[in-house]
């Protein structure tokens, strides 16, 4: 690896341990790190490189041992965004849709619950409501690039080439 180079396993590992530090919206912010630089990576690095536990646990497995921590946040969204961040890694999409869900009903200003429901949702197949979440977080977080990228990500695996033509120009503004 180069230095200075992020690694997917480094930022999944960086947002395990802002959970366990009970830090849940920098742990959100790291696992979308993660996830913008390999989608699919779902180790973490535990450790100096090649000296993964033995085990290799994978970010799904781990969150879901602080569970007991996360329940104790109630009325918060971040709990929810970081349950549904380990469900998504894992490809438990269903289950990701839901606690984005509930993320939302907690409070509905989070733009990064939108963002990863839209992800489920394009792996789901369900292109309409995954454009419709892309477009919400955008409206929340118009500097954010990361809701505009996954916009054109959505519209760019739709049949019609019509829509990512209107999803570039929008992008471009």
């Amino acid at each position: 690896t180069q230095r200075g180079v992020k690694r997917a396993s480094v930022e999944l590992a960086r947002s395990f341990a802002h959970a366990t530090a009970g830090q849940l919206r920098e742990a959100d912010a790291a696992f979308r790190s993660a996830a913008d630089i390999d989608p699919y990576a779902t180790i973490p690095q535990l450790g100096f490189p090649g000296g993964r536990l033995p085990e290799a646990p994978n970010y799904q497995s781990l969150i879901e041992k602080l569970e007991k921590a996360l329940a104790k946040q109630r009325g918060s969204p971040y709990p929810h965004l970081v349950r549904a961040d380990a469900f998504l890694n894992a490809g438990f999409l269903d289950k990701a849709v839901i606690e984005y869900t509930r993320a939302l009903e907690a409070d509905g200003s989070q733009w990064a619950a939108y963002l990863g429901r839209c992800s489920a949702q394009a792996e789901l197949q369900a292109h309409d409501a995954a454009e419709q979440d892309c477009r919400d977080a955008i409206r929340l977080a118009p500097v954010e690039a990361q809701p505009r990228v996954r916009l054109v990500n959505v519209l760019a695996s739709e049949p019609s080439r019509r829509r990512l033509s209107a999803a570039l120009k929008e992008a471009a503004e």
